[in-house]
């Protein structure tokens, strides 16, 4: 799973994963957001990881 924002990688980061990883399952870009995923998109951040590890889409 990668995870970015316009202002923290952006669409960069699922092609840099798969450059060490066999496949990348989930890939998200967080719109208005910039540098601190954690600090401006907590909710969205926590809703992504914990669809990840409980194996369900739960962003939108």
């Amino acid at each position: 799973m990668t995870i970015g924002s316009p202002e923290f990688f952006g669409q960069a980061v699922r092609p840099e994963m798969l450059k060490v990883a066999a496949s990348v399952e989930r890939s998200y870009v967080f719109e208005a957001c910039g540098h601190s995923l954690a600090l401006e998109a907590e909710v969205r951040l926590a809703d992504a990881l914990k669809g990840f590890m409980l194996g369900r889409d739960s962003t939108s």
